[in-house]
Order: structure tokens, then C-alpha cells, then sequence
């Protein structure tokens, strides 16, 4: 996963050919995208945040019910 602060992207990549479940929070907890990552054909994924303000984001991600997170910052 890679922030890609100039197009305000959230890509990610997988060789597996899964599919994931992923939520994004802001810093009061409150999702503010989410969706399905199938990357069954398709090694990357994008996610677009232009509509996010700065501040520090969490990326949960939840495969068979497994859950997986991170942090990740925008600065505008």
C-alpha cells in the first residue's frame, strides 16, 4: 500500500487474487470510504481520497475474517 499525495490515492497491490472487504476511518472514527478490494483481476487497486481532509486515516482491512489496519497520513 502507497499514498500517492499529489493525485490524493490510496493504491494498493496484491498479487493473490483475493478479494478483501476495507473500511477507512478518520481520527473521530467515522468511516469515510469503503468498499471491496477484488484484486481477482487485477493486481492493483485504487482508492480515491480527494474529498478527505488532513489528518491521520486508518485502513482496516478484513479477510475471512481476519482483520488487518494501519495508519496513514494526508497532508494537504
Amino acid at each position: 500500500m502507497s499514498y500517492n499525495a499529489e493525485d490524493q490515492q490510496l493504491v494498493m497491490q496484491d498479487s493473490s487474487g483475493e478479494i478483501y472487504t476495507y473500511y477507512i476511518l478518520n481520527e473521530n472514527e467515522e468511516v469515510v470510504s469503503q468498499g471491496i478490494l477484488d484484486f481477482s483481476g487485477n493486481g492493483s487497486y485504487t482508492i480515491d481520497l480527494g474529498l478527505c481532509c488532513s489528518g491521520e486515516y486508518e485502513l482496516v482491512v478484513v479477510y475471512n475474517d481476519h482483520v488487518f489496519s494501519g495508519t496513514f497520513d494526508i497532508d494537504e
